[in-house]
């Protein structure tokens, strides 16, 4: 008994078309390398962004943009000016801040302000989600950490800034306690 063998793959029956073995072999090769592609890429992002808050120094000088306040020698308010930019920014201190007022704040600005470590990764999925489907910036997923960090240093947006914004905003909270950055936030927001 001869037997005959061929270089010729064999095919797979899909319905009524054949389609080479080898082919479908790529395929699956292909579909990995895009799925591990997928997986491989927000580890790496991960990895880059833990990197950077422990690496990167956090900035040591950080503009005051508050309200001048004129006292006389025995500590008396004589009088208060705007800060530079116009704003009304009197400095205060966290027992003349209503709790109630802390609470608002939060419940509008960052739900989860007291559950993440400055920046809100569900909030930044989602919103990068329905960007990517409007295509257009639908919205933001600024916490109150990263929107302090912004008011420290205004930069233009983009999406360079943004990211530094969120590794500004964990190193700002492994440096700070929630409420001292909430407190720095009422202070320096343009309420």
């Amino acid at each position: 008994a001869n037997t005959v063998c061929t270089s010729k793959p064999r095919s797979i029956s899909h319905g009524t078309q054949s389609v080479p073995a080898t082919s479908r072999r790529e395929r699956g090769k292909r579909w990995l390398a895009v799925v591990s592609c997928l997986l491989l890429l927000p580890l790496v992002f991960w990895l880059a962004f833990l990197l950077a808050v422990a690496w990167l120094p956090y900035p040591t000088v950080v503009e005051s943009r508050s309200s001048t306040i004129v006292k006389d020698r025995n500590g008396v308010e004589l009088a208060a000016f705007a800060a530079e930019d116009g704003q009304w920014r009197l400095p205060l201190v966290r027992e003349q801040v209503s709790p109630y007022l802390m609470q608002a704040v939060v419940a509008a600005e960052d739900s989860r302000f007291y559950d993440h470590h400055g920046v809100d990764w569900k909030a930044a999925a989602s919103a990068g989600w329905q960007d990517l489907i409007h295509m257009r910036i639908a919205r933001g997923a600024s916490t109150i950490s990263m929107q302090v960090q912004r008011l420290h240093d205004r930069q233009s947006r983009s999406l360079f800034n943004k990211l530094l914004q969120a590794v500004r905003a964990e190193q700002l909270e492994r440096r700070e306690s929630k409420a001292d950055v909430l407190l720095e936030y009422l202070n320096r927001a343009p309420f």
